[in-house]
């Protein structure tokens, strides 16, 4: 039954099946205070001017600049305090009008007296009574203020279609009177390990047994990712029971990742099941598309749809299944979630070898010789160690056997030997993906 891989797809290939797929989630509009991380379904254009009345950006006195031109400490302007804005009050101040040779008190977001173009910073002024103020620096127009539109002006956007929503963004939309704001639904991805050797962290192993690792890792790295995990219960090793689970994963989520266990046959009963399914929905279903990806580790790895469902099978041992979750499925999860773009190569497009989903990049110099894999991109996990002569950061590739989760726990980030490239030399530079978290 052991069958060889059908064909290794290249990784910039298989970022381009990936990219095709075309199913989104839903949408749903929540508060924009709680859309942090979520996905806007349209382009959101500011509804007013930001600001809508000109403001101070600094604790001072409104003037007409006019009255400033030519002061300094030795030859200081005097002018005429003729009243006073607290922040906030506008209804009651928004008549106050000064004229040449005139100064109101503002505060730092205070409106600004009709006929004023510009503040004097307190820090140069100074009041020889409780009228008379002085003014040792001059203002030039439009200093020290905010006008109408500045910051944004009415029909610029605030969101855009497909973008996560940042910190910034949110303030911004609350900033214009957008309260609520129409989202992707985060994806559904049910994930599930095989083998009848894995059990859960709850239970004490017998011999031959190990914990889960890559149901909780991937879990996790699904929220990061921005989808829901629904962690299901694993199976053993057999068609029925792969077909079983999978039917249930197709049918209540939007995604559906299965890691392998250790038997020989899991391969071959994966793609069985995989295929056997896509028979029942036809057009929506063309079964397996990816048997196997030309990088180290993760080889193995699985892809096909399934009723508009994306399946993976990851890799049993976890390094490889955790890369392969970082460098393919994680952008997956994104597009399935309304980004626009989150498969896009480091260097900006899809003939580069060195594609990792990570929001940060820093070069480095790799401490020690490797080899690269022949016909393989070769993902390798590293520390990065400071210098102490503020030079860039030293990488220190951490091999080992793919089943050592510890490997990627001392890591800081991820370099890649493309396929044709021999390896790197010690001291040579390296562009690190940081890990996000």
């Amino acid at each position: 039954m052991r069958k060889s891989f059908l064909k290794l797809t290249p990784p910039a290939e298989f970022f381009k099946i990936l990219n095709s797929f075309g199913e989104r989630t839903g949408s749903e509009t929540i508060p924009t205070i709680d859309a942090l991380g979520r996905v806007s379904v349209a382009n959101v254009p500011s509804p007013i001017d930001l600001p809508d009345f000109t403001r101070s950006t600094v604790d001072g006195f409104a003037v007409m600049s006019k009255d400033t031109h030519g002061a300094s400490g030795s030859i200081p302007s005097y002018l005429e305090l003729s009243g006073d804005i607290p922040v906030g009050a506008i209804s009651e101040n928004a008549k106050i009008t000064i004229s040449s040779g005139e100064a109101v008190r503002v505060v730092t977001g205070g409106m600004l007296p009709d006929g004023a173009d510009s503040v004097v910073m307190l820090e140069y002024t100074d009041l020889i009574d409780e009228t008379t103020l002085e003014v040792r620096r001059g203002v030039s127009n439009l200093e020290n203020l905010v006008v109408p539109g500045e910051d944004m002006k009415k029909g610029d956007l605030v969101a855009k279609c497909g973008a996560p929503l940042r910190p910034f963004d949110i303030g911004a939309l609350t900033g214009v009177g957008i309260t609520e704001i129409e989202v992707f639904k985060k994806p559904v991805v049910s994930i599930f390990s095989t083998g009848g050797e894995v059990v859960e962290p709850t239970e004490t192993p017998n011999n031959g047994q190990v914990r889960d690792v890559n149901k909780y890792g991937v879990s996790a790295g699904v929220l990061e990712a921005g989808g829901i995990p629904n962690r299901m219960d694993n199976v053993e090793d057999d068609l029925d029971s792969l077909k079983g689970a999978l039917k249930l994963g197709i049918e209540t989520s939007d995604m559906v990742i299965l890691s392998g266990g250790s038997s020989v046959g899991n391969m071959d009963f994966t793609l069985a099941a995989i295929n056997e399914l896509s028979e029942i929905h036809g057009q929506a279903s063309p079964g397996v598309l990816v048997h196997g990806i030309s990088i180290k580790p993760g080889k193995p790895t699985i892809y096909g749809i399934v009723n508009n469902t994306p399946i993976f099978g990851l890799p049993g041992h976890p390094v490889g299944a955790l890369i392969v979750f970082l460098i393919f499925v994680a952008p997956m999860i994104g597009i399935i979630g309304g980004v626009n773009n989150p498969l896009n190569a480091i260097d900006g497009n899809f003939d580069d070898t060195d594609y990792i989903n990570s929001t940060s990049f820093v070069q480095a110099k790799i401490d020690r010789s490797i080899s690269g894999a022949p016909g393989r991109d070769y993902y390798i996990p590293v520390k990065l160690s400071p210098q102490g002569d503020g030079d860039i950061p030293i990488a220190t590739p951490l091999l080992g056997k793919s089943g050592m989760i510890s490997i990627l726990t001392m890591s800081t980030g991820l370099i890649c030997i493309p396929s044709m490239k021999e390896g790197v030399s010690a001291g040579e530079n390296v562009k690190v993906s940081l890990f996000k978290t």
